[in-house]
């Protein structure tokens, strides 16, 4: 589904990215994982078309990813650092999403809002951490997008919901066979829905594979930390 080549970003001297290649296939549920500055949500945003590359291409399905509007329908991101206009409803940021993705189911988005609590009469300015993040996880799997990118999607949300997240992803993914992409520093959290993980570290992948290919006899937390060691001190 998403094959990127030779992808670099570099703000002046510094790289974000540096010599990039790898592939998403469609169908899977990806874990990106990485430690801060790792260069994950640069990644993720220029998959997205929110950053520009400095050199080399992202396409998805063979079509590049820039400032195409066609594939960018197909693709819905979600970053840590998402912001929508501070004094507008709920139910109506909901059809105001739904006018720029061309799937967007509204009564999922209401069914998913009564499982999380969330009371669509508020504003956006008056809910806490954890609510805007359940707003933004609604609206991601109401657009029912082909790739969807998750950077940190239980933020500030409590265990009860975070767990109620996941099994909604589960039953989104199983019916829709979406392409998944997940940020996240919950490591052990997030294991069990992933099929597959990519490591990054320093703008570079270090490792990509199955989950049973990358944590064969341990934890993937564990894993990902015993590469990580071998990688900087080995």
């Amino acid at each position: 589904m998403i094959e990127i080549t030779n992808l670099s970003k570099h703000y002046g001297e510094k790289a974000a990215l540096a010599n990039v290649y790898l592939t998403f296939s469609d169908n899977k549920i990806y874990g990106l994982l990485g430690s801060n500055g790792a260069g994950k949500t640069t990644l993720m945003k220029i998959i997205a078309n929110r950053l520009f590359q400095t050199a080399g291409t992202v396409t998805v399905q063979g079509q590049p990813v820039l400032e195409n509007e066609r594939v960018q329908q197909n693709i819905f991101c979600v970053t840590e650092n998402d912001k929508y206009p501070k004094d507008i409803k709920l139910k109506n940021l909901l059809v105001w999403e739904s006018r720029f993705f061309p799937d967007f189911d509204l009564d999922y988005a209401k069914d998913l809002a009564q499982k999380f609590d969330l009371d669509l009469n508020k504003k956006t300015n008056s809910l806490s951490t954890g609510y805007y993040t359940i707003l933004k996880v609604v609206v991601a799997l109401a657009s029912k997008a082909k790739i969807m990118i998750l950077d940190e999607p239980v933020l500030g949300i409590d265990s009860l919901y975070r767990e109620l997240f996941y099994e909604v992803l589960l039953t989104h993914h199983r019916q829709y066979q979406n392409l998944i992409i997940i940020s996240t520093h919950l490591i052990e959290e997030v294991e069990p829905v992933l099929q597959e993980v990519v490591i990054i570290d320093r703008g570079r992948i270090i490792k990509q594979g199955t989950l049973q290919e990358i944590a064969e006899n341990e934890s993937l937390n564990q894993a990902y930390v015993n590469i990580l060691k071998g990688v900087r001190h080995g």
